[in-house]
This record gives C-alpha cells, sequence and structure tokens, in this order.
C-alpha cells in the first residue's frame, strides 16, 4: 500500500523536472508544429526608417538623424498611418531630441508616442531618459 503513494510522489517530483527541460519554441509558429514545412518567424515590428534613424544615431549624426526622424513624424501623421507606426515616429523623435538636449520637445514626443500605443515600454523608458538628462 505504501508503494502506491510513493512512487505518485516520485512522479510529481520528476514531472516539472520532465516538462521544463525542452526547449521552448521562440518566434511565432507558422503553419502547424507537426507539419514537415512549418517555420519560426521572428517580428520585430520596427520599420525600415526607424532602423537608418539608429544607425545615425550610434554615429552620432544627429543633424541627418532629426531630418530624417522629423520628416518621418511628418509622414506618419500626414498620411494618417496606423498607431504603431505613428508610435514608432514619434518615439525616435522622442530619442534625437533627447540626445540634442531638447528636453521640452522630447518629452512632447515621448507623450504623443505613449498616447498612440500606452502598452509599449520603449518610448515610457525614453520619456524617463529624457526627464533625467
Amino acid at each position: 500500500m505504501i508503494a502506491r503513494p510513493f512512487s505518485i510522489l516520485i512522479l510529481l517530483c520528476l514531472l516539472p523536472v520532465i516538462a521544463f527541460s525542452q526547449n521552448l519554441p521562440m518566434g511565432t509558429r507558422i503553419n502547424s508544429s507537426r507539419a514537415g514545412n512549418a517555420i519560426t518567424a521572428v517580428n520585430l515590428q520596427q520599420p525600415d526608417e526607424i532602423r537608418e534613424i539608429e544607425r545615425l544615431m550610434v554615429a552620432r549624426d544627429t543633424k541627418k538623424a532629426y531630418k530624417l526622424a522629423s520628416g518621418y513624424v511628418e509622414e506618419a501623421d500626414n498620411a494618417a498611418l496606423n498607431g504603431i507606426t505613428r508610435y514608432f515616429a514619434h518615439n525616435a523623435m522622442c530619442v534625437v531630441y533627447t540626445q540634442i538636449r531638447e528636453y521640452d520637445q522630447a518629452m512632447n514626443e515621448c507623450d504623443i508616442a505613449i498616447g498612440l500605443v500606452g502598452g509599449h515600454w520603449s518610448a515610457c523608458n525614453n520619456r524617463s531618459t529624457s526627464l533625467f538628462s
């Protein structure tokens, strides 16, 4: 009679080890994971313009970054693009303004970005950076 509860106890102790020992899938599975041609895709959700602005900021070319970011904001706002695209544009403008020490404008751009997509952490982080710079 003791053998059965003991074996159940051992099974319950080993179950988490067995369940979590496998590698967790990363990215988004496309098609069935059982299909032979299933692929994993990663969605970075970041427009190409933002990558170029980031590249310019790393290179400390703030004049070109400012020009590209302000043009991107104007284009996104005038074309009434979706909220996430406008979010990225205003968030990039916040970063550029922070870099050139225009903190009031940076805060304004971050506030706009947060208003567009409130749950996205990057604009909140950039707003804090601007606030404490």
